[in-house]
């Protein structure tokens, strides 16, 4: 009761909590009270985009034609997908390609013959296990705004996390914090 009741008080008396106030007096000013940042308590694996394209090493022109024009290209549009990861036999991530690094696979591809696509190799990616704070850090740092998601024990591609999946993950924990379900 008694803590409660101090509790009560120093909310009333002060604008400020007491780990802010105690800050504010060493000269730190904080600008706003303590709160858990909903990137850091979530996982990129929660957010990123699955079900997508992911191209294989060595692909005969054709397929890769199929890729632009079919229903993957379709698939591939309404999922936002404009990286295309390229990964070896095994699953295992080599880089990645845009969609103009496709048409010039087609370009220069004689129909029939069998190619390597050949992907960006300092590609930046980030693992299904990483929070979404380290994932926007590091599309900060990088200047990317896609990342290729790696599953951290077999660097196979497991999907793509965009700026606009970030912002979604926030705008999802404020919608949350409004319907009242998070204490504030």
């Amino acid at each position: 009761i008694g803590a409660m009741a101090a509790h009560a008080v120093t909310s009333l008396i002060q604008k400020r909590s007491i780990l802010t106030e105690r800050l504010a007096r060493r000269g730190y000013h904080v600008s706003r009270e303590y709160g858990v940042d909903p990137l850091e308590t979530m996982r990129v694996a929660e957010v990123m985009r699955t079900g997508i394209v992911v191209l294989p090493q060595e692909a005969p022109s054709e397929t890769v034609q199929g890729w632009l024009t079919g229903a993957d290209a379709a698939f591939c549009k309404k999922n936002g997908q404009r990286l295309f990861p390229v990964a070896a036999p095994d699953g295992a991530f080599l880089g990645a390609t845009s969609l103009g690094g496709l048409e010039r696979f087609i370009q220069n591809a004689p129909v029939g013959e069998v190619r390597r696509v050949l992907p960006f190799r300092n590609v930046t990616t980030v693992y299904s296990d990483a929070t979404l704070r380290s994932a926007a850090e590091t599309m900060a740092r990088k200047h990317a705004y896609i990342l290729p998601v790696i599953e951290p024990g077999s660097r196979k591609v497991v999907g793509i996390l965009r700026v606009e999946d970030l912002l979604a993950a926030r705008v999802r924990s404020h919608q949350f914090a409004a319907a009242g379900c998070v204490a504030g």
